[in-house]
This record gives C-alpha cells, structure tokens and sequence, in this order.
C-alpha cells in the first residue's frame, strides 16, 4: 500500500490518495481538505487510477503529490476493532508490522467491524491479535 498527500496553494489542507498492493487506486480522502465542490470534481478528475502515473496527473497544475507514510497509532485500531477480549496481546504485536500494515489492519478493521454487526446472530469476532498475526485484515470484508 502507499499513501500520496496533494496539496496546493490553491486550496486550504490535504487529500490523502491510498492505493492498495495491486498499485490501483481505492481510497480518495477529501475530510482533511477545504475545497469547493468544483475542486473536488477536478482532483477526482485528474487523480490517476494506477499509482505511477500519479506524479503525470498534475504536472503542471499548482497541485503536488508527495508520497507520505501511514501514521495509525494501536489505539485507533482498538477503537475501530470488534472484539475487545486480550486486546493487550495485540497491543505487543502491533510493532512488528510496517506502518502499511498497520494502516491496512486499521482500515480493515472497520469493514471487519461492520461485517460482525452484519452478521452477529451467527458470527464471532477472532481476537484482535489471532487476526493479526493470520493477516485476517488482508481480507475484504466488505464484501464477505
């Protein structure tokens, strides 16, 4: 996974651009920039599909995209996590994954939340550490 950050002189913040390990664009992040609705519609406009062209799409446009590293702390993972049993467990083996990964875990974690509420009449969360470890964030579930 890499992060791009586009700033601009011509607007006030950041977008946040996510691209998965397949390199193809999957998260477009306007929450943190003050834009018009116009500007919104040129940078979704411009914003590359694939990640190497990301650079190309807005040569000579006042706007700048810089690579940037993912910045998830474990507490907003277990805030965002379902199950809440031995989470200090997970807490210890949060280190040991890339700041990627653990930007992964945290935005899975919210899908995988959601597909426990989904599902809670049958289906119980793993503990925080087993899904973890087993790579379970790499999963897509939002659609499972």
């Amino acid at each position: 996974m890499r992060r791009f950050v586009i700033t601009s002189s011509k607007f006030k913040g950041q977008v946040e651009a996510l691209y998965n390990l397949k390199q193809l664009l999957f998260r477009v992040d306007f929450n943190a920039a003050e834009l018009t609705k116009e500007g919104i519609a040129y940078i979704k406009h411009r914003i590359p599909v694939h990640e190497e062209n990301i650079y190309d799409a807005f040569k000579e446009t006042g706007i700048t995209a810089i690579e940037a590293d993912f910045e998830v702390s474990f507490d907003d993972f277990k805030r965002e996590y379902p199950y809440k049993r031995n989470t200090h467990l997970a807490e210890a083996y949060w280190p040991r994954l890339t700041s990627s990964q653990q930007y992964q875990a945290f935005i899975a974690a919210i899908d995988y939340r959601a597909h426990c509420a989904k599902n809670k009449s049958w289906y119980k969360p793993m503990i925080a550490e087993t899904w973890l470890k087993k790579e379970e964030y790499r999963n897509d579930w939002k659609n499972m």
